[in-house]
């Protein structure tokens, strides 16, 4: 498969502090809350952050730009 698949008892093992979420396209502000719902469900999860999809997952010239969303979804708040 192009991407690793992690299973949930592996997330809940590691409990990470954010899950990065880049399964949303840009401004499905709606689905967004649907599915950090769905992830709080589960005790383990602190915390959710959704990037648009492609700029973190897809090779390409963003590679700055993807750096610098992903360091403003993970700065502590």
């Amino acid at each position: 498969t192009p991407y690793a698949r992690v299973g949930l008892e592996a997330l809940a093992e590691r409990a990470p502090d954010i899950l990065i979420d880049t399964t949303r396209p840009a401004g499905a502000a709606g689905e967004a809350e649907q599915a950090r719902a769905h992830w709080k469900r589960f005790g383990w999860i602190q915390r959710v952050e959704f990037l648009p999809q492609g700029i973190l997952t897809l090779p390409g010239p963003d590679l700055a730009e993807a750096t610098a969303q992903l360091r403003q979804a993970v700065e502590p708040r």
